[in-house]
């Protein structure tokens, strides 16, 4: 299954990366670009409850996703709410006729996605699932997953 992942933050970074390794064919999409030139030169760093990884990842800026040829079978949307619109309309762009757009923003934006990406593009039982736990970037390509309430966003 070819998965993208519109927002490589903190839920994107954890979600991508456990994913990348688990052995799924998994490509980053950020906007942030020393982010994702730390991913590719250095790997992608996950701490806290999910143990200690750095995983290799395939990453691109915004700006490269225009080279992506080969559709997605899944694209999750994970960025901030007040990106949900421009992010849901990069997934649907490369998600295959026949793939499925998932709003992974904890549940709060699934009609706006879904108003883009077309109900029937969307997976509600997807759309449904929540996390457990908080996640925090730390520093260009270092997420943290920690329990519940526990998240802190300061850079080290």
């Amino acid at each position: 299954m070819r998965i993208g992942i519109v927002g490589a933050g903190a839920i994107g970074s954890v979600v991508g990366g456990l994913l990348t390794k688990a052995g799924q064919d998994v490509t980053l999409i950020d906007q942030w670009p020393e982010h994702v030139a730390a991913m590719r030169e250095h790997g992608l760093r996950l701490s806290g409850t999910c143990g200690e990884h750095v995983v290799k990842v395939k990453a691109c800026h915004l700006h490269e996703a225009q080279a992506i040829e080969e559709p997605f079978d899944a694209v999750f949307v994970a960025v901030k709410s007040y990106d949900t619109e421009w992010a849901t309309a990069l997934a649907v762009r490369h998600v295959r006729p026949d793939g499925v757009v998932v709003d992974f923003q904890n549940g709060i934006n699934d009609e706006r996605v879904a108003a883009i990406a077309g109900r029937g593009c969307t997976s509600p039982a997807m759309r449904r699932a929540r996390t457990r736990g908080r996640s925090a970037s730390r520093s260009a390509s270092w997420t943290v997953r920690t329990p519940r309430g526990r998240a802190s966003s300061r850079a080290s």
